[in-house]
């Protein structure tokens, strides 16, 4: 753990080059070196940063562990509902089977109640198929363009 105060931390994580997607690769694969109360600072920082085709390489991977800041799994996950349904809908269910382990869980089986109708009470189980229909749905669409 690197106890330097956060501002300097960051500041030389943006400072550390001119490529936006590089700069997000380092702030993303040093996440998790930073102490936990300043980790919402940090994912301020890195949401703007990463671009749609990093999501899953980036952003991710944080999002799905439950071990971290809520404030910023909470950033986190805002970021992901503003994404493509690519990004959002699979994650809501990996997000959804984590249980009331993850913070964002029940946020998830809200999300999906709304997208597809139903009771956000369910099991992510009972969202599985709407989502990979929807999916299917998309991915055909695009393949008529």
């Amino acid at each position: 753990m690197d106890d330097r105060e956060i501002g300097v931390r960051l500041h030389e994580w943006l400072t550390s080059s001119p490529d936006i997607d590089e700069v997000s690769l380092t702030i993303a694969n040093a996440f998790r070196t930073v102490k936990r109360e300043d980790q919402a600072v940090v994912a301020r920082e890195l949401i703007p940063l990463v671009r749609d085709e990093h999501f899953d390489t980036r952003i991710r991977p944080l999002l799905l562990d439950p071990t971290l800041n809520p404030d910023a799994l909470a950033q986190f996950f805002r970021t992901m509902t503003l994404r493509t349904d690519e990004i959002e809908l699979p994650l809501l269910i990996e997000i959804a089977k984590h249980g009331d382990a993850h913070p964002c869980h029940d946020d998830a089986l809200v999300r999906l109640a709304l997208r597809f109708g139903g009771d956000p009470e369910s099991s992510w189980e009972a969202w599985q198929p709407y989502v990979t229909e929807e999916l299917a749905r998309r991915k055909a669409l695009l393949q008529l363009r």
